[in-house]
């Protein structure tokens, strides 16, 4: 009875995981309506990339992931090319997308899927949708699909998902002795609970609709993983490299469907319940820069789960700035107002060569971002105008060996920040109080603390605090 309650109350949060198909887009569907290779070829951009050895085809270039694709591979260095229903920009904004060939077309149509792989050295399959025609929930598909498109009628998983995929190696597989030799489909986490110990009770637990887009899922993945093909002797047919992306809920700030479960689904994920039911969410484009990185990996085939895409992930996407990082960048400079945001008035009419100010290399300040007690030191140089240079000390960081060095020659048990090194008064300390006192005292000219100078130091205890809590994970 306790099973069949758990059961009962996990089954809604294993249907939010089986947003993973947030992976791909509707908008990529195929139609009835769609243009034939030379219509297609007129719905070029006019914008093309500049000449590159590496050209790449991403079927459903238009879609929440595949737009991302296509981006991260233009920055890249590769010539993009996206086939999709709308053969649109979705993003005209992002310059990288301008660089980008949109072209319209039926990814069931065989000829011109084949003339555009004969032309690329690797293709993404990035064609999806969430709920099916057959499912009974295709309008929902307006609110959960990244580029808000609906589901053309008799529009099943098993072909959007499962056949267009099928045919794109058969195209591959065709063209063996082509340039062609690397194929990534985007799948799912969830296609891999069939490898785990309870992965028939998981299966059992879904609705129909997704446990058959679940399958379609892995008929693909058996596809491809047998698909592999070593060269022939006389060299007319190259080895296939298949690789099989699987991430799970894929989120970006705007997508305030998806939003709210991201935070429950990284618990869920961490604390390991349901035994393999949650997988840790990623940011979608985190894991288009994976894939693309995958793409460049000569030596990577197969699945690639949620741990190796984001050991993909290089540092460009995982540290690219967006509107939450902005606002709260901006929310905590706002928490210390006034502080941090003017130079003493006796200073700023003072002649600087008069106030024996010493070089930055003189003045080394050890601290890091995310310490309220180093912030209040930067607040007191920007006061005070010095030059003074920063040795960043987050964790992991190179710098924290100096600064240990000098806590146990100090008979300190432990290091702590910030910490300033003044060759040119040659003196070293560590508590921060002792810091901005110091440089009040010796290259202040007897200015007060920053104004209001009877709160500076108290509020590092209150407001101090602000930033840090704002700005969590940020800066440490």
């Amino acid at each position: 009875e306790m099973r069949a309650a758990m059961a009962a109350m996990l089954r809604p949060l294993l249907i939010a995981s089986a947003l993973s198909l947030l992976t791909t887009s509707v908008d990529a569907l195929s139609s009835a309506s769609a243009a034939s290779p030379s219509q297609a070829a007129s719905k070029v951009s006019a914008s093309s990339p500049s000449a590159s050895p590496r050209n790449l085809l991403v079927l459903g270039g238009a879609g929440y992931v595949g737009r991302e694709i296509c981006a991260e591979a233009v920055s890249k260095g590769w010539s993009v090319t996206s086939l999709s229903r709308r053969g649109e920009n979705p993003r005209p904004e992002i310059a990288a997308l301008c660089d980008v060939k949109w072209m319209k077309g039926d990814i069931q149509d065989g000829a011109l899927l084949r003339s555009l792989v004969a032309d690329a050295d690797a293709v993404v399959h990035a064609v999806g949708m969430l709920f099916d025609d057959r499912s009974g929930l295709g309008t929902l598909n307006l609110v959960t699909s990244g580029s808000r498109s609906k589901v053309e009628k008799g529009a099943t998983y098993e072909a959007i998902c499962r056949d267009s995929a099928l045919d794109l190696l058969a195209a591959a597989k065709e063209d063996a002795g082509g340039r062609c030799r690397t194929l990534l489909y985007v799948s799912a986490a969830e296609a891999g609970w069939s490898e785990l110990p309870n992965g028939d009770k998981l299966n059992e637990g879904v609705p129909e609709w997704l446990q058959r887009y679940l399958s379609a899922k892995r008929d693909v993945e058996a596809a491809y993983t047998s698909a592999s093909l070593a060269a022939s002797e006389d060299g007319t047919a190259k080895p296939l490299r298949t690789l099989l992306a699987r991430p799970s809920i894929m989120w970006s700030y705007n997508k305030l469907d998806v939003l709210p479960l991201v935070p429950l689904l990284a618990l869920l994920s961490a604390l390991k319940v349901g035994d393999g039911a949650f997988n840790a969410p990623l940011r979608v484009n985190e894991v288009a820069a994976a894939c693309v990185a995958a793409l460049e990996q000569d030596d990577l085939s197969g699945p690639v789960p949620i741990e190796k895409l984001q050991q993909l992930t290089p540092l460009s996407a995982t540290m690219r700035p967006t509107a939450v990082d902005v606002l709260t960048s901006g929310l905590a400079s706002i928490t210390r107002l006034p502080y941090g945001t003017n130079v003493a008035s006796d200073l700023t009419v003072s002649d600087p060569s008069t106030r024996g100010l010493p070089d930055a290399s003189q003045l080394r300040l050890y601290e890091f971002e995310g310490c309220p007690f180093c912030r209040r030191v930067r607040e007191t140089i920007t006061y005070l105008d010095l030059e003074v240079m920063i040795m960043p000390c987050g964790r992991n960081s190179r710098h924290r060996a100096d600064v240990e060095q000098a806590a146990a020659k100090a008979g300190l048990k432990y290091a702590t920040f910030p910490y300033l090194v003044d060759d040119a008064a040659g003196v070293s300390m560590f508590e921060s109080k002792d810091i901005v006192n110091h440089l009040l005292d010796t290259y202040g000219q007897g200015a007060p603390l920053p104004p209001p100078s009877d709160y500076f130091f108290p509020s590092t205890l209150t407001t101090g605090w602000m930033p840090t809590l704002l700005r969590l994970g940020k800066g440490g």
